[in-house]
């Protein structure tokens, strides 16, 4: 596959809004959740695959469940979305 060179936007519509900025909360830097996509086991913790607000899909992470806070409502709706993910997340399924 050959590589091609960049075309910025051509139409307003095509121009993406810049991502939300962080907050700063006791010292250190938060962003928000728009929703939960994955679980993972991943040794004796968990990980979940975010999709952060106001960012692209190329700027998705897993993170660790105590990195995320305030995160109750996206981890309801994903285990109501997919209610076998809980048994992955054992203890973290239920905020």
């Amino acid at each position: 596959m050959l590589l091609m060179p960049y075309h910025p936007p051509s139409f307003p519509s095509q121009n993406q809004p810049p991502p939300l900025p962080p907050t700063i909360d006791d010292d250190h830097l938060e962003y928000n959740v728009e929703a939960i996509l994955d679980v993972k086991k991943v040794g004796r913790g968990v990980k979940y695959l975010v999709i952060w607000l106001g960012y692209p899909v190329e700027e998705n992470t897993w993170e660790l469940h105590q990195n995320l806070t305030n995160i109750t409502l996206q981890l309801q709706d994903f285990f109501h979305q997919y209610p076998n993910k809980a048994k992955l997340a054992g203890q973290d399924a239920q905020p």
